[in-house]
């Protein structure tokens, strides 16, 4: 069983749900970075990315913040697409720019309470949607190329914005 590298581990059916959305999300972002810009390079560059529900700002684990900022250290990520970038208890603002601001990087929420972007690299354009739905970016890499990144959530919101 998964946990934050601590000895509380993470509900099961909560992880077999991020699990299954971090799998189709990756397998949506694979295949449309095929036809970007970094896999036209006659030697592609790899890059990693890390789709990640934080689950309520971390709030709900013990030091959650902290384990799951090592979560992205550990990762080695170059980008992270989050969902649910809550405000953390206590005096810090929400999950994802303030993670950003511990690693160096760069961040992305607009308007929303829970997605965010967040990466090492240049964050040159923001795009933003709706609220609980979709945000994203466009990054500069090391080698001046671009990329866009967008973040969409699927939560109880959506079915009243398909009745709207």
């Amino acid at each position: 069983m998964m946990t934050f590298r601590s000895k509380e581990p993470l509900k099961s059916g909560y992880l077999h749900t991020a699990m299954l959305r971090i799998t189709l999300t990756t397998i949506t972002l694979l295949i449309a970075g095929v036809t970007g810009a970094w896999a036209q390079d006659s030697q592609p560059d790899t890059f990693r990315v890390l789709v990640w529900n934080v689950w309520h700002g971390t709030n709900d684990v013990s030091k959650g913040p902290e384990k799951a900022l090592q979560l992205i250290k550990d990762s080695k990520a170059d980008i992270c697409l989050l969902q649910e970038s809550y405000d953390i208890n206590g005096d810090r603002p929400n999950f994802g720019p303030w993670a950003a601001k511990q690693l160096g990087w760069n961040a992305w929420q607009g308007k929303s309470p829970h997605l965010c972007v967040i990466s090492r690299y240049k964050v040159k354009k923001q795009f933003f949607h709706a609220a609980w739905h979709a945000l994203g970016v466009e990054l500069e890499d090391d080698k001046g190329r671009a990329r866009k990144c967008f973040k969409v959530g699927k939560t109880a919101h959506n079915e009243r914005w398909l009745q709207a």
